[in-house]
């Protein structure tokens, strides 16, 4: 088959004017002559001549012709889209886990998207993240052979999917015609952006940051500690225990703990310990003696009745009602509890506590991943991916949602900053994102993060002590990570 070279849009109307030359009929003759004779005369003068002229001519449109018609073909699309026309329709599904503002947002965002792409159309389908409701849901359509296009994944199902041969990389995206410049990359927070690379598969980019937030996040009524002679949220637990002494009263709780998996994964840290090894297979020696550490901090505080335990999100009533001086959450609940507390008072965000130091927070929160479908239905969703992350829509989605902005210029923003004027509270978790810590982006994690909610419900049922817990625990963990 033969390649012709690509043509500007100049050259491709030109080509399709010759050929139509070549092409149409020849001009009408010339008015007839005054005499007989003198026509006889003219034709056999001119005959020779014009046989000669012509005999080439014709020659070269012929030859000309084949060559003319196929460039016209190769610059069909060029003058096609010169000329307006309209791009093929594609439409994507997006499967999500968002719910009350954070749900009406990204519906506002897919509307506003069709009208800088109205010929790419993107349904929305709503499963909760609760029980991994979301992550079975994909599983089970991996082996029904029927994946979404675009999904909201957590690093550790992204790599399971990813095993399961359903992840489109988006290297190739990133260094595309329609990728990221240099300066795109530099003005992404990099702790966001990395959560979607993963060392095990060759350092692949298989998640692009989106609704990102940090968790281990002690959100505290702050006229409350002000009253028990404390002006900001301790850094240290024995702070945390002289100051809820100060606090508890019949009718009045000091700290509500909801277990959760990732503040103990902050906490392994924050008691001097460390969760992996040297590879993706091996726990780190010091991860059995931090988690103990960490949930005999949770018995005591119980036992001495200075936290109750909460197992949902009831406890929020409870804040938002003046009964509960804090607790842990993450910085997207923020539009949640705003919505309970209606201004009845000041409430602030800091790290949780450490042993030693302020324990730090942890990255939550999902990316933005690509399933394997059509090429035109994998560049739309890059497409999407890239427009919903830049500058204005992050600033969007952050003051709306509470979520964390993905660039830097975000976050600089006029409209961000005066976000933060209005919430001040979320400078402590801006300033918490150089520090967060990323779980482990492996498929196992899910099996582990399962047997850590196992164990702390125990240990804060105080139907298991610590010890017994952290040593199930580490058995269950290294198990999950040898499979």
């Amino acid at each position: 088959m033969k390649h012709y070279p690509k043509l500007s849009t100049t050259t491709a109307l030109l080509a399709l004017g010759l050929l139509a030359t070549a092409c149409s009929p020849a001009p009408a003759a010339p008015p007839a002559a005054t005499s007989a004779a003198q026509t006889s005369a003219t034709v056999a003068a001119v005959a020779p001549t014009a046989a000669a002229a012509a005999a080439p001519a014709a020659t070269a449109v012929a030859q000309a012709a084949p060559t003319l018609a196929a460039a016209v073909a190769a610059a069909a699309p060029t003058v096609a889209a010169a000329l307006g026309a309209p791009e093929p329709p594609v439409t994507l599904t997006f499967w999500h886990g968002m719910q009350g503002a954070q749900e009406a947002t990204i519906k506002a965002l897919v509307e506003d998207y069709k009208k800088v792409k109205p010929n790419v159309t993107i349904n929305l389908d709503f499963t909760s993240y609760s029980q991994n409701a979301l992550q079975q849901k994909v599983m089970g359509a991996i082996a029904a052979n029927s994946t979404p296009d675009l999904v909201q994944g957590f690093p550790n199902d992204t790599s399971a999917w990813f095993d399961a041969g359903a992840v489109v990389p988006l290297d190739d995206y990133l260094k595309g015609s329609n990728g990221l410049t240099q300066a795109d990359l530099e003005d992404i927070y990099p702790s966001l952006l990395k959560e979607g690379v993963f060392p095990q598969y060759q350092n692949k980019q298989l998640g692009f940051p989106f609704n990102k937030s940090l968790d281990g996040v002690m959100v505290y009524n702050a006229p409350m500690l002000k009253a028990a002679g404390f002006d900001r949220f301790p850094a240290t637990w024995a702070e945390v225990e002289t100051m809820c002494q100060k606090i508890v009263k019949p009718d009045v709780q000091c700290y509500v703990i909801q277990p959760s998996q990732s503040r103990s994964y902050i906490q392994v840290f924050a008691h001097g310990g460390e969760v992996m090894g040297g590879d993706t297979k091996t726990l780190s020696p010091q991860f059995g003696p931090g988690m103990e550490k960490w949930y005999d901090r949770e018995k005591s505080l119980i036992e001495k009745k200075l936290a109750i335990v909460v197992r949902d999100f009831s406890w929020q009533n409870e804040f938002a009602a003046g009964k509960v001086a804090f607790s842990a959450t993450t910085s997207a609940g923020d539009t949640f509890i705003e919505g309970l507390v209606k201004g009845a008072f000041e409430y602030g965000f800091a790290p949780m506590p450490g042993e030693s130091a302020a324990g730090g927070m942890s990255i939550s929160g999902t990316n933005l991943v690509v399933f394997k479908s059509t090429a035109a239905k994998q560049q739309a969703a890059w497409d999407f991916i890239k427009w919903v992350t830049q500058k204005d829509q992050s600033v969007r989605w952050a003051t709306a949602t509470g979520y964390l902005p993905v660039r830097k210029s975000a976050a600089a923003d006029p409209a961000y900053r005066d976000f933060l004027a209005k919430k001040p509270r979320f400078n402590a978790v801006l300033e918490g994102l150089a520090t967060a810590k990323s779980e482990p982006s492996i498929a196992a994690w899910s099996e582990v993060r399962t047997a850590m909610g196992d164990v702390e419900n125990k240990v804060t049922s105080l139907t298991a002590s610590p010890k017994a817990g952290a040593e199930e625990l580490v058995t269950k963990a290294t198990a999950a990570l040898k499979r």
